[in-house]
């Protein structure tokens, strides 16, 4: 009884497929058309047989009657013969000529297993460690010209070693090109800088010169515009490290990082663009550059390096938050990851440098910072509004506390009206977070303010209930908060009946 329903499914699914198979065979006769030796007939003809006669003798004396009596004229009369005879003969029906389907690209097919690969990978990379220990014994002994001979003839082996190699016959081979000919391009790097060295006798920032224009152009014409991940990886980093030292050797230091700065900027608008092959590599490579370009400003200038380098890891994070900018997901995570660890690189050390002498100045910036994160999230301007609202919180917070660097007694009073101000902010719907974070303000200042204005023994009781008191207030205020929690951070409703399934309210827009 129970397979009877499955067998019946089964039947009808193998009918269904056996009359679209017959309705799709060549020669099969089309849905309304005539059926046998009459449709063959048509279908072979191409012409549309009329199953009356032709006009015969019959409608000639008929004709010829009414002509006689006066009815017609001759005209008139060989007119409707003409007319009846012309109805009767067959039509023409246009057979549609067959349309040539455009041929599949065939996928290549692996013929190279992937154990094989990776064991000819792992040979390979043992090579070349054992040659390059042995070439690291002898290489101080050895003359410039040998050094020379050594680096050029290595070189120029892998480029005809991965020019034989056709990438068109297996993935696998295109990969051991794209290897063979990054090692020929490390070869090429070390023979520029022996020749600019060790020959020339060119100085430090000429030799990375020369280095990196070598790698850059050779990794260049092996990519030219092609889907080969390695070179163009080489080709867009040797041409940041070109950039950055020619701008050394001619522009002063401060210089330097903005150049940097500046090839990586392009690389990340080019990815998001889409104008590069692998477009996500091209723009993962430009964020680096433009963090490693900010971090190079501070060498000259601390003040405005480390500022830099700040603004850049929001730029970063704008790119990944902001709805718009970055077109997918992809560019999302790479924006999002490298600004997110270069902000928390550089956020430490930059207010550690300006609260030092510049306490209340860095403090009131950064509470600035935080409230107009707070604002952005509040607002929805950006695809995590949560992270946004925490991060605005605690920027709060801290800004407010490190004021206290220069104004020791303003600090936790300010700190104090920005908890109460954060809670007050959390009534509204939708900004239960920033009442945590206001509750966490009043747990730090409030003790903090009385150490400050009740010195001596005795306030180490009120400290103690003071701390009690808030503690437990924050506690009950959660307890009957809960059901906001749970509503404003995504969670279910405590008491709500849920719709059922099917019947999910649709968000508006």
């Amino acid at each position: 009884m129970v397979l009877g329903p499955v067998v019946l499914v089964v039947v009808a699914l193998v009918v269904a497929v056996v009359y679209a198979l017959g309705r799709s065979r060549p020669g099969a006769p089309s849905e309304g058309g005539a059926t046998g030796v009459g449709a063959a007939a048509s279908t072979s003809s191409g012409a549309r047989a009329d199953p009356e006669a032709p006009p015969g003798p019959g409608l000639r004396e008929e004709l010829s009657r009414w002509v006689a009596a006066g009815l017609l004229s001759q005209e008139q009369s060989s007119a409707i013969e003409a007319h009846e005879r012309a109805r009767q003969e067959p039509v023409p029906v246009p057979v549609p000529r067959p349309v040539p389907s455009a041929p599949a690209t065939p996928a290549r097919p692996r013929r190279i297993p992937v154990v094989a690969e990776s064991l000819g990978y792992l040979g390979g990379m043992l090579t070349i460690i054992g040659v390059g220990l042995v070439v690291a014994r002898y290489w101080p002994d050895m003359a410039t010209a040998g050094r020379l001979a050594l680096s050029g003839a290595g070189a120029v082996a892998l480029l005809a070693g991965g020019a034989l190699v056709r990438e068109q016959s297996d993935p696998a081979l295109a990969r051991l090109r794209w290897f063979l000919w990054l090692a020929a391009t490390a070869a090429t790097g070390l023979f520029a800088g022996v020749l600019s060295a060790g020959a020339l006798g060119l100085g430090v920032e000429s030799v990375v010169v020369v280095c990196a224009g070598a790698v850059a152009v050779e990794s260049g014409l092996l990519w030219w515009w092609r889907p080969r991940p390695l070179q163009q990886l080489t080709c867009l980093g040797g041409v940041a490290v070109f950039v950055g030292a020619l701008v050394a050797l001619l522009a002063p230091d401060a210089a330097v990082g903005l150049a940097v700065w500046a090839i990586g900027a392009t690389y990340v608008a080019l990815g998001l663009r889409r104008r590069t092959p692998l477009p996500l590599l091209t723009e993962g490579v430009g964020t680096l550059a433009v963090v490693a370009g900010a971090g190079l400003t501070t060498g000259s200038s601390q003040t405005f390096g480390l500022i830099f380098v700040v603004a850049t890891a929001i730029g970063l994070l704008s790119l990944a938050t902001v709805p718009g900018l970055a077109p997918e997901r992809a560019d999302q995570v790479i924006t999002g990851v490298v600004g997110g660890l270069a902000l928390l690189q550089s956020v430490p050390p930059t207010l550690a440098y300006f609260a030092y002498e510049a306490g209340v100045a860095t403090g009131t910036v950064t509470w600035l910072a935080g409230g107009a994160l707070v604002f952005v999230g509040a607002r929805r301007l950006v695809r995590l509004p949560l992270v946004a609202q925490a991060l605005g919180g605690v920027a709060l917070i801290g800004g407010a506390a490190l004021t206290g660097v220069q104004w020791p007694g303003f600090a936790p009073l300010f700190g104090i009206a920005t908890a109460v101000g954060l809670i007050g902010l959390g009534m509204l719907p939708g900004q239960v977070l920033l009442s945590v974070f206001g509750s966490l303000g009043l747990l730090i200042n409030v003790p903090w303010a009385i150490s400050r204005y009740f010195p001596g023994e005795g306030r180490a009781p009120l400290l103690l209930a003071v701390c009690g008191g808030l503690i437990l207030a924050v506690a009950v205020w959660m307890t009957r908060m809960g059901s906001r929690f749970r509503r404003d951070l995504g969670g279910p409703h405590r008491g709500a009946p849920r719709p059922p399934a099917g019947m999910m309210p649709r968000p508006s827009h």
